[in-house]
């Protein structure tokens, strides 16, 4: 999972060249049976391309908004995992009468489960 903000060109690269070099390849030659060879029968018609390209638009975009909701939802949750935490810990110093490398402890466990949640 890439979790980044911004994508670079080199990441894109490292991962896509062979489709890039492949794809490239594949329509310079249908280019040119078509153009040079005059091999007009391989021609597509517009009407079906474009009605195709809104079908495959749509799906992506409700594939887009439920991504998002997903993300939201998640990080909803984890906001609230880290506000109950706060609280937990203030409540650890404030209200626990033990000594202060037990409170710590109980303190570290909790920064250890929440590492781990995150993991």
């Amino acid at each position: 999972m890439y979790i980044k903000r911004n994508i670079s060109w080199g990441v894109i690269l490292r991962y896509a060249w062979k489709n890039i070099i492949f794809f490239c390849i594949y329509t310079t030659s249908i280019f040119s049976v078509y153009y040079f060879l005059n091999w007009q029968f391989i021609d597509i018609p517009f009407q079906p391309l474009s009605l195709i390209g809104i079908a495959v638009a749509f799906y992506i975009g409700f594939k887009n908004s439920q991504s998002y909701d997903r993300f939201w939802e998640g990080r909803k949750i984890w906001g609230g995992i880290v506000n109950y935490s706060r609280i937990w810990a203030n409540q650890v110093l404030c209200l626990i009468n033990a000594d202060h490398d037990t409170k710590k402890t109980l303190i570290y466990r909790h920064i250890a489960w929440i590492n781990a949640l995150r993991i």
